[in-house]
């Protein structure tokens, strides 16, 4: 109700088919496989800024295993469900396309910032070309999926269109995955052709 018969229910929409849940898990973990072999590449003890950078790619190779997990157990469908019906059940689910609207500004506003940041950060010589491949791939990857468990009416017609039998908004992923997974193995490349920790 109070969708009027202009729309759609979400749950009449798509859901991702197990095939393309199997394919983002696989490149999540390929991308937590380079994220882990990166930390090893750089476990420096006597250097800070090893040790530094050791942490961050095990964190990163974490967060990418979880974030495979959560694909395969379909917890973006699970948790998007549960917020809709909290905020039924509040009494506040008639506000949500003004906090979806303002929610999705902000994560739009954010990633763009980032994303300049980072560019800054290749002119500049401080981040490589497979690091920012992996940040903006990492960045596109979080930001579709945040604004997914939002479930804004407009977004969600990205999931109403099939492109080989994938929600459209699946698809994306799967290509920000594909350069998040590029970029790690680009590092990852990069790292090897450099003499190790005690050469």
């Amino acid at each position: 109700p109070g969708g009027g018969g202009r729309g759609f229910r979400r749950e009449a929409l798509p859901r991702t088919p197990l095939a393309g849940r199997l394919g983002l898990f696989a490149l999540l973990a390929a991308g937590a496989f380079f994220s882990l072999a990166l930390a090893a590449r750089t476990r420096t003890p006597l250097i800070k800024k090893g040790r530094f950078t050791c942490v961050l790619w095990r964190c990163l190779g974490a967060l990418l295993l979880l974030a495979g997990v959560g694909e395969i157990l379909a917890l973006d469908e699970k948790v998007t469900g549960l917020g809709r019906l909290v905020a039924q059940q509040a009494h506040f689910y008639y506000m949500r396309r003004s906090f979806q609207a303002a929610a999705i500004v902000f994560l739009a506003t954010l990633a763009a910032g980032l994303a300049v940041l980072s560019v800054a950060a290749v002119a500049r010589g401080r981040l490589k070309l497979g690091g920012w491949l992996a940040a903006m791939g990492g960045l596109g990857y979080l930001t579709l999926g945040l604004v997914d468990l939002l479930s804004f009416h407009y977004i969600d017609r990205l999931k109403a269109i099939l492109f080989l039998g994938l929600p459209f908004l699946d698809l994306l992923k799967i290509l920000s995955l594909l350069v998040l997974t590029g970029g790690l193995l680009m590092s990852l490349r990069a790292a090897k052709s450099r003499p190790g920790p005690g050469r």
